[in-house]
């Protein structure tokens, strides 16, 4: 039905086809609520209700049929108690036929008329309506209370309702004391009957005393009608102002007339009831309520509420134009969706203030009129509060944005994920890094998206921070890339304390871990680099002494000396003692660098005789080098060095033969400089030298500039050749890579700033004889066999040798002997006074005298501890006696 379902559906009975395509389009525009289906005979609507009856709300038709009369559709659907609402539609305005119709038992009749199709949906509506009312008052007894004297009238009055009235509850009693006995003394009591039908002719009690008691006395609004059997006009007057509601004459009319005059006593008993129901509400409700007349748009009754709100008297308000109240529109019926009873406005008060206003209202019916009714909603606080709102949502939504921007901005992975591990929020990193965008990651694991995994992972910091209410983190590498991340977790709470939601920050460690563990090793190989320069000073001093005496009794001996072979020997493994404290040095950047302007392709080449010999003629040497100079600051016997130890390390490699390649280029680095601080951008000389040897895992690649690491067998090697060519690059601001694999050789790739200064041609070493003197020296050396070692190899060669332990000792004897001391031949490091310190306080008062130093440490810090005065000479340890002597000599003679 239409109240179960909402929509109205109707069987429109007419034979014309244009009225019926007028209709159904009219009203598929007006009302898509209303369903119709069309039929043009009356055989056609008969059949369809005998089938379809339920199908049906209303039947809408035409009065002219083809087949027969709207009025005979109308008549059998009455005589079949069908429940459909009828209307009749004709394109007459005869009031005849709108009486026979109504008498037949319509509940509405409608005239084709222009504005009908404007009419029609409410019209359908109404009818709808009323048939419902109509069934509901006839499905309950109406209930009557009869005051008649005579038998006989009662019998008949009896037996005509049971026939045509079969809802009706008849009530008799024979006198006007027995009418008030029946119904109650005020209208504070249940009444118990619908309505009072009131012989005029009563013993005792007058009709018109009872209805007088009724009325004024007791205050009951019971419908009355009074009965008499002659129609005097005066008693008819008389008894309607009393109260009476109907007046009837029983004449043969009387009975017929009878069912539809208590029927409609009954429908406005009903009325008054809800009219006071209304009432009740309308006066006591606290919501300010008016009733105004649509046509006029004028107030004819407000409730107290209203009073109240608009600071008039319900007095004024009814005297008052909406117009002179409502500032925005001032007809209600022209307000949008006024029809739907609801619009806004803007009502002025009493006090001069004006409020925003909402309206809820509808249509209502009273005293025979259409009002409007409507229910006025102060909403000016409201839409302040909506106003304030839009702005916190607007500012909300520009901080929400600066916000999420700013996350997004994060180049870390950010998750916010529930106890279930399900990701409610990504960011834009977080998307990226899984290949997806943000809305398909949302709602689905994280361990699905960022691992492709089923279950979540072992050791969950999300899952472990759940648990705890602490923050987490944890590092997590995934093989067999090596890609390292480190996660950090963080609960977030919720209203109750407990931990609602977990942001993940999931951070690529991959490059930082690689940086770091550069950086570690650099340090390692700084801090090794130190002790090995601490070792080799020791080593200096004892080779210096074990070389020199070697040499001063092999120049004792004879050619056929038996010993001459054993000291050869010892000579021989002193000279590769003092090979391994140069490497030592070297790889410590603590070996004397005499850096200047070279050709790389130049050094290379002087090279490629020496590295034949050192590869061996089963390994073919091939140079490939770029036809323009390389030039570099370099030091090139430290360049020889490098290349030697690759060479070797290369033959190693390459026991059964193969190919030595040495190839130069240049090239122009634009990356960012790494953590070690020596990869920069810049234009590099590159010098590659590759092999066809055995190659190298990624394990032992990741060792080979360690100090002592080798993967060669005890006694071949000494494990510092690398970390030797590692120490010359780094010394020269350079670097090195390696690429190699098991099985395909390796690569050494070394990377030297290009220079802008001409290379100079290097001049051929000069071999000039050692020679003696008689000159005084004063020596100062605080290692003792060092020290005996020097005052023998200047003794024998006629020098007068005055020795001291230290720098203080040194100043004490030049102070007794100032005259005759031609040179002095100090240690540099030396306890209690130094070499540069005794120099510095002989100088005060003898500035013109020699110094030759000697040092076995540092030659940098040695250097700068020297001076750069001219009569200041360096020498380093192990010191040769021929090397010795010939320094001696030339100083004395002011050739350096």
């Amino acid at each position: 039905m239409a109240t179960e379902t909402g929509a109205l559906r109707v069987l429109y009975v007419e034979d014309n086809p244009v009225d019926a395509d007028l209709v159904s389009r009219e009203i598929a525009r007006r009302a898509p609520d209303i369903s119709l289906e069309t039929t043009g005979t009356l055989a056609g609507a008969l059949e369809l209700l005998d089938r379809e009856a339920a199908r049906f709300d209303v039947v809408l038709t035409d009065l002219n049929l083809p087949d027969g009369s709207g009025l005979e559709l109308i008549s059998r659907c009455r005589e079949r108690e069908l429940p459909q609402a009828l209307v009749v539609i004709t394109g007459s305005g005869d009031q005849e036929a709108a009486v026979a119709a109504l008498k037949a038992g319509a509940d509405d009749y409608l005239v084709k008329r222009p504005e009908l199709a404007g009419r029609l949906p409410g019209a359908l509506r109404a009818a709808w309506a009323e048939s419902c009312r109509k069934r509901k008052r006839r499905a309950r007894p109406l209930r009557l209370l009869y005051a008649e004297p005579s038998a006989v009238d009662v019998d008949l009055t009896r037996r005509y309702l049971a026939k045509h009235a079969r809802n009706v509850r008849m009530t008799v009693v024979g006198c006007g004391e027995e009418v008030l006995e029946r119904l109650p003394a005020s209208r504070d009591f249940e009444v118990g009957f619908d309505v009072l039908l009131l012989d005029y002719r009563l013993p005792g009690m007058t009709a018109l005393e009872v209805v007088k008691a009724l009325r004024r006395e007791r205050g009951l609004d019971l419908p009355i009608v009074l009965v008499t059997g002659h129609g005097s006009e005066d008693s008819a007057v008389q008894a309607l102002r009393l109260g009476v509601d109907d007046y009837l004459v029983k004449d043969e009319k009387y009975l017929h007339l009878l069912p539809a005059v208590l029927e409609k006593m009954a429908k406005q008993a009903d009325l008054n009831r809800s009219e006071e129901r209304y009432r009740t509400l309308f006066e006591n409700s606290q919501a300010v309520m008016l009733v105004i007349d649509p046509e006029y748009a004028a107030v004819v009754d407000a409730n107290p509420a209203a009073e109240a709100w608009y600071g008039w008297t319900r007095e004024e308000l009814c005297r008052k134009n909406m117009g002179e109240v409502c500032l925005s529109r001032p007809d209600p019926a022209g307000e949008p969706g006024w029809k739907q009873g609801h619009f806004q406005g803007r009502h002025l008060r009493a006090d001069g203030s004006q409020r925003d206003v909402e309206l809820f209202g509808g249509e209502v019916a009273r005293s025979g009129r259409t009002l409007f009714y409507c229910i006025v909603q102060d909403v000016t606080d409201k839409k302040l509060a909506e106003g304030e709102l839009l702005k916190s949502e607007a500012e909300f939504r520009r901080l929400s944005g600066e916000f999420n921007g700013l996350l997004d901005a994060i180049p870390d992975d950010l998750m916010l994920l529930d106890r279930e591990l399900r990701l409610h929020w990504v960011n834009r990193a977080g998307a990226e890094s899984a290949g997806r965008s943000m809305e398909e990651m949302v709602g689905r694991h994280c361990y699905e998206l960022c691992y492709g995994k089923s279950t979540p992972c072992e050791s969950c910091s999300v899952l472990e921070t759940f648990a705890t209410g602490r923050p987490a983190q944890q590092t997590v590498t995934r093989e067999p890339e090596g890609r390292s991340w480190e996660i950090r977790t963080v609960p977030l709470k919720g209203e109750q304390g407990e931990i609602a939601r977990v942001i993940q920050l999931k951070r690529d460690i991959t490059e930082q871990t690689r940086l770091e563990q550069q950086y570690l090793h650099a340090q390692k190989m700084e801090s090794i680099g130190t002790l090995a320069g601490g070792v080799a000073h020791d080593f200096n001093n004892i080779l210096t002494v074990i070389g020199g005496l070697g040499q001063l009794t092999m120049e004792r001996m004879g050619p056929d000396d038996p010993l001459r072979a054993n000291m050869a020997g010892i000579m021989e493994a002193t000279e590769r003692a003092s090979y391994l404290t140069r490497e030592l040095l070297l790889f410590s950047r603590k070996q004397k660098s005499e850096r200047r302007p070279v050709d790389l392709n130049q050094v290379v080449e002087r090279m490629r005789s020496f590295l034949h010999r050192i590869i061996g003629e089963d390994i073919t040497l091939r140079q490939l080098r770029l036809g323009v100079p390389l030039p570099i600051l370099a030091d090139s016997n430290h360049l020889q060095q490098v290349l030697m130890n690759l060479a070797v390390n290369a033959r190693d490699a390459m026991p059964e033969g193969g190919e030595f390649l040495l190839r130069t280029d240049r090239v122009q680095l634009c990356e960012e400089p790494a953590a070690d601080g020596y990869r920069r951008p810049g234009a590099y000389a590159l010098l590659r030298v590759s092999d066809t040897g055995t190659g190298m895992d990624q394990a032992t690649l990741a060792r080979i500039f360690e100090p002592f690491f080798t993967t060669k067998e005890t006694g071949k090697g000494t494990g510092l050749g690398l970390s030797v060519v590692y120490g010359i690059i780094k010394q020269h601001e350079g670097f090195v890579t390696v690429q190699s694999e098991p099985g395909k050789g390796s690569t050494f790739s070394i990377y030297l700033p290009l220079n802008d200064l001409v290379p100079q041609q290097e001049p051929p070493p000069q071999q000039e004889p050692a020679g003696g003197g008689s000159e005084t020296i004063l020596l100062a050396e605080d290692n003792e066999l060092v020290r005996n070692l020097l005052a023998t190899v200047l003794t024998e060669a006629g020098y007068q040798v005055m020795a001291a332990t230290d720098g203080e000792e040194a100043v004490r004897s030049f102070a007794e002997h100032a005259g005759s001391i031609d040179l002095l031949l100090f240690d540099l490091v030396m306890p209690k006074l130094g070499g540069k310190g005794a120099r510095d306080r002989i100088h005060r008062t003898h500035a013109g005298v020699k110094v030759i130093f000697i040092s076995g440490y540092e030659p940098e810090p040695a250097r700068d501890q020297a001076g750069t005065a001219e009569d200041a000479c360096l020498l380093y340890k192990p010191v040769a006696p021929r090397e010795l002597l010939k320094t001696v000599r030339e100083v004395l003679d002011g050739g350096r």
